[in-house]
């Protein structure tokens, strides 16, 4: 009479087993004085029986050979007089990919960033097996809080990019954040979250002067240039625009591939000191070269109902006359002062060409849009990128 069907009990751990797990047991019962065989992929494998209980350890190679994904177990029970049992089969898991990330590398933050803020989300999937945990290591990883779980990666202490607290003092956090599946499987991404001067009070741009008084505007950080370096608007800050034209020569990708020598709305960015800026574009409804200023009555455009949108969209202007229109209040009249405090209200100069080849400079004491010869000495404001 042919024993009974044998039992497994345990496969490898949550019946998923991976590449390094050669220790693996499988266990099941079995009648006394049986012998107990495993078969998976074709192969048979003499398990160990002790009594009415019966194991394999799983070895590298038997990994080797077992088909990625679900895999079945089969153990067939012989007694003394070589009856066997019918065969009972198990199902497994069998995973020896590593996750894979679809999460970037890098990442950039303001400084002062709340530290309940989330910096970098750690991304990873496994076609196999679903992500168990995440983790950090690296150079700056006790810099920064995980969650295991969702991969959300946040500051323990608030950044200041005055007083940088990375290993190299860079503004430049460097981690390695390691993700496992439930297989046991692991990969690590090397991420750097550098932390942006955006909404510091004063940015030392070295021989570059300052940059001062910022005000916030759609999201964006605009301050005003100090040159001189003394802390506040003089008659030492203004500028040609042909001067600028040799510094803010590239687009937002840093390439100057293109440039003509003059700056407009896409050849405008430059890195001073370190810090990436921008030379604002006039910001009004005519994209690219202004054609036609006379289209503003006396040169001044009208307000809109907008105002003090730090962070929310203005759907009439963006950039300089975003930032004038933010400030002006809630009127829509033309002549509006929409200066910040502690900024000039003179003529400002921005990136955008007008169509006799010169370009834009607003008046943020009245939102004044003129065409300015480019040897014109003019006031300016920076967006901090």
């Amino acid at each position: 009479t042919a024993p009974t069907a044998p039992t497994i009990n345990t496969v490898a751990t949550d019946n998923i087993i991976n590449a390094s797990e050669t220790t693996s047991v499988i266990t099941g019962t079995n009648e006394a004085g049986a012998t107990v065989s495993l078969s998976f992929v074709g192969s048979a494998h003499a398990a160990t029986v002790s009594g009415t209980t019966w194991s394999y350890t799983l070895s590298a190679g038997d990994v080797s050979t077992m088909s990625e994904g679900p895999e079945t177990l089969s153990a067939t029970q012989t007694d003394a007089a070589g009856n066997t049992s019918t065969v009972a089969t198990h199902a497994i898991t069998v995973d020896t990919v590593a996750p894979i990330f679809s999460s970037g590398a890098a990442t950039i933050v303001d400084s002062g960033t709340s530290t309940s803020t989330t910096v970098y989300t750690a991304v990873a999937t496994d076609a196999t097996s679903p992500i168990a945990s995440y983790s950090l290591g690296g150079t700056d990883a006790s810099q920064f809080n995980i969650n295991s779980s969702t991969g959300a990666v946040t500051f323990i202490n608030s950044p200041n990019y005055a007083t940088p607290t990375d290993s190299d003092a860079n503004h430049v956090y460097d981690i390695n954040v390691l993700a496992a599946d439930t297989a046991g499987n692991t990969v690590t991404q090397s991420v750097s979250i550098a932390v942006s001067p955006k909404g510091q009070a004063v940015i030392d741009l070295g021989a570059y002067g300052k940059l001062i008084t910022p005000v916030q505007v759609e999201g964006n950080w605009y301050y005003f240039w100090d040159r001189s370096g003394n802390g506040a608007f003089s008659y030492d800050d203004i500028i040609d625009h042909n001067t600028l034209d040799g510094v803010f020569q590239y687009d937002q990708n840093g390439s100057n591939v293109g440039y003509r020598g003059d700056t407009d709305n896409t050849y405008r960015y430059a890195t001073l000191a370190g810090v990436k800026v921008a030379l604002p574009t006039y910001g009004g409804a005519m994209s690219g070269n202004v054609a036609n200023l006379a289209a503003y009555s006396g040169g001044a455009v009208p307000g809109t109902a907008v105002a003090n949108n730090t962070t929310t969209d203005n759907p009439t202007y963006n950039d300089l006359l975003a930032l004038w229109d933010s400030l002006n209040g809630t009127s829509t009249s033309t002549g509006l002062g929409g200066a910040p405090a502690n900024w000039t209200s003179n003529i400002h100069w921005s990136a955008t060409p007008s169509a006799s080849g010169q370009h834009v400079g607003v008046t943020l004491g009245g939102g004044y849009v003129n065409s300015n010869t480019d040897t014109t000495v003019l006031y300016v404001a920076l967006q901090v990128l």
